[in-house]
């Protein structure tokens, strides 16, 4: 017995030998890991908002990548870039992504930056062409799906198409959350309330659409400014009507505070129109049929002044003039670039009817 246990030790060590040897430590862990912290690095630029920083921690990562995961990371590459305002890297970026056997959720998204680049080039209509965008999966990563619906909300007020712009906003409300949501909400409510009364009745969809209770409500908006003592009875009526509806209690509010001042009586207007220029006919109407509604204003009649826009270069200081020059309510102004001006101001201390919207502010 002691004689095999002898035989059987050496034998042990001989079949120890000639298994495979044993592997050192694998050279793509390093690798990995270096990915990993590279990647890791890039997120706390983008959160950060230091977009050239991130693309250039992605690319290095995708650089010493492979596969899928080689062209997962130049797709954020790809973004950064775009985030940092560089279509060019962007798109060239882009060019290393072959769409050939990208898994569905890669290729969704190399489709949604190309159409981020097509709308930086103010090519809507290729953003809405459903070869390039189609509908994205519930099981899509929310947040493609919430920059889908946001760039084609965008392409369609590009094309002046705000019907199907309200459409996009209303299916990105369901995704979003908090402030976000209230914002989109507001910008949804906004570009409902440019549509004609005609066109809210008559194009709603069926009640359980959200966006029909967006269209009543829009209506409502649209009818304060000439009966807004009538405002808690319609509400408490469209609650009746849209049980359900996600508008933001906070939304609500907002109307409620400018019921508050629409409200109180106005004794200086001021009137924000061209005088001269390819809007002047326009304006001229405008303001004539204004200064003859003005008698049916509740209460006194208000003083009226009108602001020639097309002698100032900033909108802003004209308002402010008309401000100071004692308007508590201001009528305008009619262009859109005027528009922008005025909305681009932290706050309005007197409020503002504007005849126009700005393309690219909520």
């Amino acid at each position: 017995m002691r004689r095999l246990t002898l035989l059987l030790i050496p034998m042990a060590l001989i079949l120890t030998g000639c298994g495979p040897n044993k592997k050192p430590a694998n050279s793509n862990t390093s690798t990995q890991r270096a990915q990993d912290e590279a990647t890791h690095i890039a997120d706390s630029h983008m959160l950060a908002g230091q977009f050239e920083l991130a693309a250039q921690s992605y690319q290095h990562s995708a650089d010493t990548a492979n596969g899928h995961r080689k062209a997962k990371l130049l797709l954020l590459t790809a973004y950064a870039w775009l985030k940092a305002q560089n279509d060019v890297k962007a798109r060239n970026t882009l060019a290393n992504v072959s769409s050939f056997s990208l898994p569905l959720a890669l290729a969704n998204e190399k489709n949604l930056i190309d159409a981020e680049l097509a709308l930086h080039n103010h090519q809507a209509d290729l953003v809405l062409n459903p070869l390039l965008m189609q509908p994205f999966g519930a099981s899509t990563d929310i947040a493609l799906r919430i920059r889908r619906h946001t760039l084609r909300a965008q392409a369609y007020q590009m094309n002046g198409n705000l019907l199907e712009q309200a459409h996009e906003l209303s299916d990105l409300d369901l995704l979003l959350q908090n402030d976000a949501k209230l914002a989109n909400q507001r910008a949804l409510l906004n570009t409902l309330s440019s549509l004609t009364d005609t066109a809210l009745r008559f194009l709603q969809p069926e009640p359980s659409n959200p966006l029909a209770g967006w269209m009543e409500l829009a209506l409502i908006k649209k009818g304060l400014p000439f009966d807004p003592s009538n405002f808690s009875q319609l509400i408490s009526e469209w609650r009746l009507q849209f049980p359900n509806h996600p508008a933001d209690s906070q939304l609500l509010t907002d109307i409620t505070d400018k019921i508050a001042i629409i409200s109180k009586p106005i004794g200086q207007l001021a009137l924000l129109l061209p005088q001269e220029g390819p809007y002047a006919g326009a304006a001229k109407a405008f303001q004539d049929g204004f200064l003859a509604a003005r008698y049916t204003f509740p209460g006194s009649t208000p003083t009226v002044k009108v602001y020639n826009t097309a002698a100032f270069t900033e909108t802003t200081a004209l308002y402010q003039q008309a401000i100071a020059e004692g308007a508590n309510f201001v009528v305008g102004p009619l262009q859109k670039k005027n528009v922008r001006s005025l909305a681009l101001l932290p706050a309005l201390e007197t409020p503002v009817l504007a005849l126009n919207y700005a393309n690219d502010i909520a």
